[in-house]
């Protein structure tokens, strides 16, 4: 958990496209729905990477740091084992946002 904030700022800017998508999808505009999701799904993944101080700074290709950096890194997984506050406060965290 190195930086909650920026944690935070990710969901929210991914929730707003997610209504984007939905909204979108109401309105049969069915492509920009899909880049819409696109850009919630990549947002949320940039706050998961936050949340665990995997990056610190601009990146435009967190898919990369899942999969090149975590996912074929045992160590790192093993890292990443959340206890139970760290758990309780990301819940919170993201239960605060979808309250929005």
């Amino acid at each position: 958990m190195k930086n909650i904030r920026k944690t935070k700022d990710w969901i929210e800017m991914a929730l707003d496209d997610w209504d984007g998508a939905i909204s979108d999808v109401d309105g049969e505009r069915y492509p920009s729905s899909v880049f819409h999701a696109q850009q919630c799904t990549e947002k949320l993944l940039k706050a998961v990477l936050y949340f665990f101080g995997i990056i610190h700074e601009k990146t435009h290709f967190p898919s990369d740091i899942l999969a090149e950096d975590i996912l074929n890194n045992p160590e790192m997984t093993h890292e990443l084992q959340l206890d139970k506050e760290q758990i309780e406060l990301l819940l919170e965290k993201m239960e605060r946002c979808l309250k929005r």
